[in-house]
């Protein structure tokens, strides 16, 4: 069933092109026609907010292989921003590997000073408040 004021996309005017099969090739556009506008304000305020602790934790990070990994992590999130500015394919593989990364970066710097403690040392036995 059709929602009201959606037009069959076998019915397009002369030089248009259906966006549903070719895709608007930009991850905010399509976010912003299949999630809408609240859903693509939600996904920029996540990744506004990813890129600036990737930024804090990197400038805070002492340690070498902590601000390499760091670094490495944040010229992955750029070069993915850069990609998902011509194609909106933020799913399958390239999703899971991307998240992935981005769980690792903040785990790995969860011992930076000033940091809240990671739920897995909170309940750990040997975890002592401070």
């Amino acid at each position: 069933k059709r929602l009201f004021g959606e037009t069959p996309e076998e019915n397009l005017p002369p030089g248009h092109f259906p966006v549903r099969i070719y895709g608007t090739h930009n991850i905010l556009l399509e976010m912003a026609l299949h999630v809408g506008l609240p859903g693509l304000a939600l996904f920029l305020w996540l990744m506004v907010s990813l890129g600036r602790t990737l930024i804090e934790r990197f400038r805070r990070a002492t340690d070498a292989h902590a601000r390499a990994f760091l670094l490495g992590a944040g010229v992955g999130f750029i070069g993915l921003g850069v990609r998902l500015q011509f194609d909106q394919t933020l799913v399958g593989t390239l999703a899971v590997q991307f998240w992935v990364l981005m769980a690792v970066a903040m785990a790995a710097c969860d011992s930076l000073p000033g940091n809240v403690p990671s739920f897995a040392a909170i309940f750990s036995k040997k975890y002592k408040a401070p």
